[in-house]
């Protein structure tokens, strides 16, 4: 049996933490999440369990369906996307 284990490096673990974070923050469902961005929920579960290969295009539908950019998530922390959620919201509506 051969095993092909993914390793992520240390941006895409800190780009699926973000998105877990939020959307744990939103109480948003990975199946919510899925549903919105058009995609299978297995085949979003293996993405952010396992490989973090998301597309651009799933990337950004997913950035949009939490109210951030894809840079917030690719360049800010955890706390500071939690602490400027409100306002990102706000500005939003």
């Amino acid at each position: 049996m051969v095993s092909y284990a993914i390793h992520m490096d240390t941006t895409t673990k800190r780009v699926i933490e973000n998105i877990r974070g939020v959307s744990k923050f939103l109480r948003r469902s990975n199946k919510n999440i899925a549903e919105t961005v058009g995609i299978a929920i297995a085949t979003y579960d293996r993405k952010i369990n396992k490989t973090g290969a998301f597309t651009i295009e799933e990337f950004a539908a997913i950035a949009d369906t939490l109210k951030v950019t894809p840079i917030d998530l690719f360049s800010k922390d955890l706390a500071t996307l939690i602490d400027e959620l409100p306002d990102l919201l706000t500005e939003a509506a």
